[in-house]
């Protein structure tokens, strides 16, 4: 076991290089002609330039093989759909849902309402993402929205993404639902008590007239 740690440490010291695996990685420095981001070389990807604002392609010695200043046009990068639906309670059908999903250094802006139905379907560049923004426009009531966090959107492939506002919805329901419950059995319990006390009186009351008869 220590072995394996030991040889562990000397691969994280001793090899450099970083390989994208999701997010698009930020280039910020060359030297002699190959990339580097926060002084490791870069190799075998696609990455963004920060010094040009360009998207590069680095080839396995991390030389640039490609620039281009869009990559969301570039009909040669590899695509995936995206399908993004809010499921909503009755009381938000008449509002708008503002989402963002970003992969450093570019994101996509969707709105979601009455009007598509509150679903979305886009064709986007397959790689990971993350939900970077969710809000209710002009929406003042409390609420909470559950959604994953990672986006993994693959190649010729559909990824459906819910922002499920109806869990907190029904878990204020069943809030509400064992306040009332307690709430019945609170009362019952001050019947029963006033019931019981209200017998005791009245035994010691017969008890005293007896008493005082004698």
């Amino acid at each position: 076991m220590k072995k394996r740690f030991i040889l562990l440490l000397l691969l994280i010291l001793f090899i450099p290089c970083v390989k994208a695996e999701g997010e698009l990685i930020i280039v910020d420095n060359y030297i002699d002609g190959h990339a580097y981001s926060e002084g490791e070389l870069v190799t075998d990807t696609w990455a963004f330039d920060i010094i040009s604002n360009t998207y590069i392609k680095l080839d396995s010695e991390g030389v640039v093989t490609r620039e281009i200043t869009d990559m969301d046009k570039d009909s040669t990068m590899p695509r995936g759909n995206i399908h993004i639906k809010a499921l909503v309670p009755d009381n938000m059908k008449d509002k708008k849902i503002n989402v963002v999903i970003s992969n450093t250094p570019y994101g996509y802006n969707y709105t979601l309402d009455s009007s598509n139905n509150f679903e979305i379907n886009q064709n986007i560049i397959a790689t990971n993402y993350y939900i970077s923004y969710v809000a209710v426009v002009d929406y003042t009531d409390e609420y909470e929205v559950f959604y994953p966090t990672n986006i993994n959107v693959l190649d010729g492939d559909t990824t459906t993404i819910e922002l499920d506002y109806m869990k907190y919805k029904e878990e204020n329901k069943n809030e509400d639902k064992n306040n009332k419950k307690d709430d019945k059995t609170n009362t019952y319990i001050l019947y029963v008590f006033v019931g019981v006390v209200s017998v005791f009186v009245i035994v010691l009351s017969i008890l005293y007239i007896k008493a005082k008869n004698i």
